[in-house]
């Protein structure tokens, strides 16, 4: 299904009983909203899901980059007012953590609650050339050249001989995405996750 959101048509799953509580899936960079299958069953025992497809990644809308977290968060946002959903629980991995982070201090009266994965707060201004790389390589070679590195960054050896048809299944996942799936990784001009609020306060010490 697809719905117009903060300016672009944004296409969107929801599954389960409309009583349930909701909760909003927010894949990583370069994947789509079907990353989170295997999770699906499991949820449905509790939750109304909602997946969607970020900004330039799947069968949402492209424009052209690049795309702040601020812009990510404001989709997640329309969405949420477009489907008329009140409060969610929602939960991200990597890129979508980080946009759930912005969320939780943007608007966070919409959230039940925040569940955070393998994300982070900010990037470390160190990191700006591997990402510059990685989005070097897309344009130039398009994104079969991130196959092969983010299989390996993601998954183990022992995983990935055990479980051959879930490789296949991302390797594909990866390969379908446009090259504009980049705009949202980190620019060169070194974007921290927030660039005008800390999110120190998000960080247990």
């Amino acid at each position: 299904m697809k719905v117009k959101a903060d300016g672009i048509s944004i296409h969107y799953t929801m599954d389960g009983p409309e009583t349930a509580p909701v909760i909003t899936l927010s894949h990583s960079l370069a994947t789509d909203l079907s990353m989170w299958e295997l999770q699906m069953e499991p949820l449905l025992k509790f939750f109304r899901v909602l997946r969607y497809d970020t900004r330039g990644h799947g069968k949402t809308e492209a424009p052209q980059g690049p795309y702040s977290l601020e812009m990510l968060a404001e989709d997640a946002l329309e969405l949420l007012r477009a489907l008329k959903i009140e409060k969610t629980f929602f939960m991200g991995i990597s890129l979508g953590g980080m946009i759930g982070q912005v969320l939780g201090i943007k608007a966070p009266e919409v959230l039940s609650g925040l569940i955070l994965c393998d994300t982070a707060s900010r990037i470390p201004e160190e990191a700006g050339s591997i990402w510059n790389e990685r989005m070097d390589a897309v344009r130039q070679k398009g994104m079969e050249s991130q196959v092969e590195s983010t299989i390996a960054r993601w998954f183990t050896p022992r995983f990935r001989d055990r479980r051959p048809k879930v490789i296949e299944r991302v390797e594909a996942m990866i390969r379908a995405q446009a090259p504009s799936a980049t705009s949202a990784a980190p620019t060169r001009s070194g974007n921290s996750i927030f660039r005008r609020t800390s999110a120190a306060s998000l960080c247990p010490r």
